[in-house]
């Protein structure tokens, strides 16, 4: 209010002193320009408020439109637009700025002029002057800063509402989709976890055959004793051998009675020296291992299967390498049930370093299975590049096996990678994968297969697929689950969509050819 009566006094009096002025000197237009950029600058000052919230208001509806994927090179252009205009303004506000300086400097040379023809007023007036200069100055960049900081406030604040207001209206939508996504992983992991599970099982069921094999043959192994006693598992007197509780052992686990075989594999491994009985230890273990798998207590089994390979690790005896072999398999296996997947890879890499150049069959078995593990494995992470690395590997190593057993792994691995090729190569490349495939498997449920991923590429008819499939035997398991592909499966349409989805539920959930004649709607 001071700095207002001041300005006003100095105002009056300055008035008064012109007037005098004038009798004596000519008159000093100083008055007519200040209005005119006094008013252009209050306008684009308004321009400028005007044009930030503009702005603001265009990157909130960029960031929407971005957020729900739409196209935004509508927005990128009026934002360029508007930013270009913004800059333009900007420089005439600067321009003005140094005008008005200017002017206020010519202000302050006129009175200094009007000064020099005076009285002593005149030191006065330049003194006032002065004051008066530096205050509009002042009161100028003051009004400017202002405009520019409530300007940016006004554009926050109007940004940061329209967000949150966008958000409430839409949060149902952004929840709705979240779930979704959320059961979509969900339902991978699933599907990949029961893929892994019916692997495992396939593998363990072959597995515990050859277990049981061989522990009937090292326990009557340089004894001359039958295997009579073998279906029972009566509890031995007091002070009975190593040999008649492994017995036990064995008959309760052929029993399922897991419980007993653990008990009687913990007095074995009480009883035994180690390095009296390296062989029948080391196989103790095993089954301890597997017995634990099969209660799915696998912390514990993975415990029988580490302490066979740390005491057994080193050891140029080749029976209990077959069994260190099948543990370090088997502890790959068990990772894989826990989707313990790097803990699995490295199992398997161990057990192919280890004995990748073994030529004893019983070892090269289980190496094949590593190696198929790993393309599998790698596989359900669909890391296709890297899946096809143990791939080669197993073809390299065994292409010249007449083993069955590795036959038949390396037939499933190609009808694998066959299935996997769907996602990432040509049809033709697939294609002749899939004829590699059928070229190397007698198994009915690869070639039914190999028929369905013919279908998928046009190569062949639903009828055909069908019959492929009646040729799978009652008994025989299907473990084949097509979880790798089925983003793949769900770009089909219309009647072909309505086929394959009734083909995999023939392999997933009912397993009943007559159902899926039906549902695929062909003639008995």
């Amino acid at each position: 209010m001071r700095l207002i009566l001041l300005f006003l006094f100095l105002s009056t009096l300055l008035n008064v002193n012109i007037v005098a002025a004038t009798q004596v000197t000519p008159p000093v237009n100083i008055a007519p320009s200040l209005p005119n950029t006094q008013n252009n600058h209050d306008f684009v000052y308004q321009q400028l408020f005007s044009m930030h919230s503009q702005l603001a208001s265009l990157d909130e509806k960029l960031q929407q439109q971005k957020i729900l994927g739409n196209d935004v090179k509508t927005l990128e252009a009026a934002q360029q637009a508007l930013t270009i205009q913004l800059s333009r303004f900007q420089s005439q506000l600067e321009a003005q700025d140094k005008l008005q300086a200017s002017q206020f400097t010519g202000f302050d040379g006129r009175i200094s002029d009007i000064a020099s023809n005076t009285n002593i007023w005149g030191g006065i007036f330049t003194f006032f002057g002065l004051i008066i200069t530096v205050a509009a100055i002042a009161l100028g960049f003051s009004a400017k800063n202002r405009a520019v900081y409530e300007a940016k406030l006004a554009a926050n604040t109007a940004s940061d509402s329209h967000m949150l207001q966008w958000l409430e209206d839409n949060k149902g939508k952004l929840i709705s989709e979240t779930k979704v996504e959320l059961e979509k992983v969900s339902l991978e992991l699933k599907d990949r976890a029961e893929k892994l599970a019916a692997e495992a099982r396939a593998a363990l069921s072959k597995i515990e055959h050859d277990l049981i094999e061989e522990s009937k043959r090292i326990v009557t192994s340089n004894t001359g004793e039958a295997d009579k006693g073998l279906n029972k598992h009566n509890k031995p007197p007091t002070g009975a051998s190593a040999k008649s509780w492994f017995k036990v052992g064995l008959s309760a686990f052929e029993n399922n009675e897991y419980d007993e075989a653990l008990k009687a594999w913990a007095k074995v491994l009480k009883l035994l020296d180690q390095k009296e009985e390296p062989e029948l230890y080391a196989i103790t273990l095993m089954n301890q291992g597997f017995t634990y798998g099969k209660q799915e207590k696998f912390e514990d089994a993975l415990n029988s299967y580490a302490a066979l390979i740390e005491q057994f690790k080193g050891s140029a005896n080749e029976e209990i390498q077959i069994q260190l072999a099948m543990a370090m398999l088997n502890q790959g296996v068990t990772y894989g049930k826990q989707e313990r997947f790097e803990d699995a890879l490295n199992s398997y890499a161990s057990l192919i370093e280890q004995f990748k150049g073994s030529l004893n069959e019983e070892i090269q078995i289980p190496v094949a299975s590593a190696m198929f593990n790993q393309s599998a494995v790698y596989g359900l992470k669909k890391d296709f590049p890297t899946a096809l690395k143990p791939h080669s590997m197993l073809l390299e190593t065994f292409h010249s096996s007449e083993n069955s057993e590795i036959r038949n792994i390396i037939a499933d691995s190609k009808a694998s990678i066959a299935e996997l090729a769907l996602l990432y190569e040509a049809p033709e490349q697939v294609l002749n994968r899939v004829a590699e495939a059928e070229k190397n498997s007698e198994d009915p449920q690869n070639l039914a297969v190999m028929q369905f991923i013919r279908f998928l590429l046009n190569d062949k008819t639903i009828e055909e697929v069908f019959a492929a499939l009646t040729a799978i035997p009652a008994e025989m398991e299907l473990e084949w689950g097509f979880r790798e592909i089925k983003d793949y499966l769900a770009n089909f349409e219309g009647e072909k969509l309505h086929q394959i989805q009734a083909v995999v539920s023939f392999f997933e959930q009912h397993k009943d050819i007559e159902k899926l004649r039906i549902e695929l709607g062909l003639k008995s």
